[in-house]
């Protein structure tokens, strides 16, 4: 008889057949062990799963660790550095999902205002979509312009820096590092653009061209002043396409002259003997700002949403506030301690174990239909980070990615041949050997447990 034969039958006719044949004991017994040593039998090319991290030539100078979960059975298949920490990058955004997600179940607050008399006082939420071209539909922006009130603005008190703790001080003028505030406008970029058919370069927000200055040059570039919005675009012959988006160094004043510029009418400000706001525009669904967020992995979405979070919940726009909210109520299943930092993963603060990962993987996948996860999540050879990899007829991996110089992260979920959905998290830090590599090896783990499991 063999561990196959048992596992085929119920527990009760095998204990009626131990009455008559104690052999039966020592095979329920090494069935028992077996049953709960599952990861032994992941192989990777004839090689057990712990062989193959060990022996490759992406793992074995790195770091890597991983957790592999079966919700159906609730139970850890394999786990490998399960426990030890490791900077998430962007799998810190998977924390700042469900967090938002928790806190914003429709909608998300785009401003707060108030009415005295003919003037229509009104502040920031945070929100990041406010007039950013990937959100055609503008309810706040339609709400200013069509009220024919004298429009006063109010900043509201900031607690955060406009970088991160743990961010690189030079990436102030890439994409993916715009700088947080309390009522962000167009994403807080400028955007560079030219297409085939047109003679010059575009700048929008267009108030920004008085800013630039064009300079001749082999190689095509633009850079930004640190800590001004001078930009200088420097080139020979114009590429025939061009799509830039740099960061502009924010102010209360900078924010007030392109909301003018937009709505064509005059905006006065004041700080003090400020009126009592409390209705609310809402902007856009929180599953559009989500998918954006995650497959996209837009780093400015994921700051402002824990900004947004403090403040629905506090009435305050500091990060940290709504973290420690997030860690206390919203997952206290978390058994390991984790350093988190910020919404993006800029910081190289940040410390998560796979298996925290992991678990709040479970949590979403328990809490939300897979639909919505499927919506939301990139998929591989599909959507976002993941569609140059992980290529299939039918996508089999659903998951963020988590990427920084030397760190490959990898967590979501994994569906079988046979339908069956798992949960994993795949981290990989301080590896010599190109990224290219890394998911080579990793796809070749994932597709041997999607083939086999």
């Amino acid at each position: 008889m063999s561990i196959y034969y048992l596992y085929l039958h119920p527990w009760q006719t095998i204990f009626i057949k131990l009455k008559t044949n104690p052999w039966y004991l020592l095979i329920l017994i090494v069935s028992i062990l077996f049953s709960g040593c599952v990861g032994s039998k992941l192989k990777v090319d004839s090689q057990s799963l712990d062989n193959f991290l060990e022996d490759s030539e992406a793992f074995n100078n790195s770091f890597a660790g991983f957790s592999l979960y079966d919700p159906e059975r609730r139970k850890y298949i394999y786990e490998y550095n399960a426990d030890k920490f490791f900077t998430p990058a962007s799998n810190t955004k998977i924390f700042t999902f469900y967090t938002a997600r928790k806190i914003f179940k429709d909608s998300i607050p785009g401003i707060l205002y108030g009415n005295r008399n003919d003037t229509l006082f009104f502040t920031g939420t945070g929100d990041p979509t406010f007039l950013d071209e990937d959100f055609s539909i503008q309810p706040v922006h339609d709400f200013l312009e069509n009220t024919e009130s004298t429009l006063v603005y109010a900043e509201r008190d900031f607690y955060n820096n406009k970088f991160g703790p743990g961010w690189a001080w030079d990436d102030y003028m890439y994409y993916f590092s715009p700088e947080k505030c309390s009522m962000p406008i167009y994403g807080n970029v400028a955007h560079f653009s030219r297409y085939p058919d047109e003679s010059k370069l575009n700048i929008s927000p267009e108030r920004l061209n008085r800013s630039v200055i064009h300079l001749r040059d082999t190689v095509f570039r633009i850079i930004r002043e640190e800590n001004d919005n001078m930009y200088t675009v420097r080139h020979g012959p114009m590429p025939d396409t061009v799509d830039r988006r740099i960061p502009f160094v924010y102010s209360s004043p900078l924010f007030l002259r392109l909301l003018r510029d937009n709505l064509g009418k005059r905006i006065y400000q004041i700080s003090d003997n400020i009126p009592t706001m409390k209705n609310v525009i809402y902007s856009q669904p929180i599953d559009s700002v989500m998918k954006k967020m995650m497959i996209a992995s837009d780093n400015f979405i994921a700051e402002q949403m824990l900004i947004m979070g403090a403040g629905h919940l506090f009435d305050t726009l500091d990060a940290d506030l709504c973290i420690e909210y997030a860690v206390d109520q919203l997952i206290p299943e978390l058994e390991d301690q984790i350093d988190w930092i910020d919404g993006s993963g800029l910081s190289r603060y940040n410390k998560f174990t796979p298996r925290a990962i992991n678990v709040l993987l479970q949590k979403i996948y328990q809490e939300y239909p897979e639909e919505l996860i499927l919506d939301i999540f990139p998929k591989g050879g599909v959507s976002g980070t993941l569609k140059n990899n992980f290529k299939a007829k039918t996508p089999y991996i659903v998951a963020k990615t988590g990427s920084m110089s030397n760190v490959y992260n990898l967590s979501g979920y994994l569906i079988t041949k046979k339908g069956k959905w798992l949960v994993f998290s795949f981290m990989n830090n301080n590896f010599e050997v190109p990224t290219t590599e890394v998911k080579q090896e990793m796809e070749k783990i994932l597709m041997n447990i999607h083939e086999k499991y």
